[in-house]
């Protein structure tokens, strides 16, 4: 067992209520220590899920089975740097990846069990990792559910995140015609550098005319991937093809799209839910090293947004609110920073 990293305490945050950012609070509490099959990991840098804000605002607590005090964040990216007491040296030194379901991403330092490791190829670092670590598998399983080909119009709402901007990279280099719906300009050209034909401002009532406008008569797309719903995303149906598919996976404003199944039958579309993001634990390691994998390779991208220090998490959860990010937020601590990760907010 190696012990020359071990420390006394850690940073953590944690949400002392269900409420506004305020409620997040740092706190120092007695580091861990890695048991029998487990490892520390000295935390570098952690995703912020839109998930992590509904989950602290207080959005459908009886979903989640949260209660507060509790420590937010789904995930982290870190450096192996103590193993317990049956492990050999291997995984020493390691960046790794881990999803923590709902909670307890928020920290400087944590242990997991090995089986929960996900590696982080060279080449992809450790705040890329964190920023494809959902989104990335999400983007990938979505795309094993919802077939996309070569010719296919595509519709991505929600296409500034990190999901919406991953969709649109994978979908267009299978060859399709991708339409990105965002809000504002800054938004919109973000997603046309990233490989839509077009993109529309889904603030302005005469959003779907425009996007419609995009491909001509008749307008109709064959896959629409919903990662906003409310009236959105359920207006968005409208635009469906015959026959197509329409992904209700998103609900960043409050709600999953709402879509009548007579609605759906009558065009013949097949709709996915949310569960088609959910993934078992084989499958969240799996589709999490494909999308590391394909990272390093230059297939895909992340558009890492801004980034603020671990101990700034309630500024990061006010922005994101204030709908004032572009890209995939991320968390750094103490170590993340000194490594050469920096803030960008």
């Amino acid at each position: 067992m190696t012990t020359a990293n071990a420390k006394e305490t850690m940073q953590v945050v944690r949400a002392q209520a269900f409420g506004a950012p305020d409620v997040l609070a740092v706190e120092t509490i007695a580091g861990p220590r890695p048991a029998s099959g487990e490892v520390l990991i000295e935390v570098l840098a952690v995703p912020v899920l839109h998930l992590d804000v509904q989950i602290r605002s207080g959005w459908e607590r009886c979903l989640f089975g949260v209660q507060p005090p509790y420590i937010p964040g789904a995930g982290y990216v870190g450096r192996v740097v103590e193993l317990g007491p049956d492990l050999g040296q291997d995984l020493l030194g390691h960046v790794v990846a881990v999803d923590t379901g709902q909670t307890g991403g928020y920290v400087e330092r944590a242990v997991a069990n090995t089986a929960r490791l996900i590696t982080v190829p060279d080449g992809v670092d450790a705040v890329a990792a964190a920023a494809l670590l959902h989104d990335g598998r999400t983007a990938l399983g979505l795309l094993e559910t919802v077939p996309v080909q070569r010719g296919d119009q595509v519709l991505v709402l929600g296409a500034a995140g990190g999901l919406g901007d991953l969709l649109i990279q994978l979908a267009a280099a299978r060859g399709a015609v991708v339409v990105a719906a965002a809000r504002g300009e800054a938004k919109l050209q973000a997603a046309r550098d990233r490989g839509a034909r077009e993109a529309v401002d889904y603030s302005t009532p005469s959003w779907r005319g425009d996007a419609a406008a995009v491909l001509g008569d008749p307008g109709r797309f064959a896959v629409v991937f919903d990662g906003v719903g409310g009236d959105l995303g359920t207006a968005s149906f409208e635009l469906l093809a015959p026959g197509g598919h329409f992904s209700a996976h998103g609900a960043p404003s409050g709600s999953f799209a709402s879509i009548e199944e007579a609605a759906a039958g009558q065009l013949g579309a097949v709709v996915t839910s949310i569960e088609a993001a959910q993934f078992d634990p084989d499958g969240v390691a799996r589709l999490s090293a494909d999308a590391f994998a394909a990272a390093q390779r230059g297939e895909i991208r992340p558009n890492v947004g801004p980034t603020y220090a671990l101990t700034d998490a309630a500024q990061a959860h006010a922005a994101i609110e204030a709908r004032a990010t572009l890209g995939k937020t991320v968390l750094l601590t103490a170590v993340g920073r000194a490594d050469g990760l920096t803030e960008s907010a």
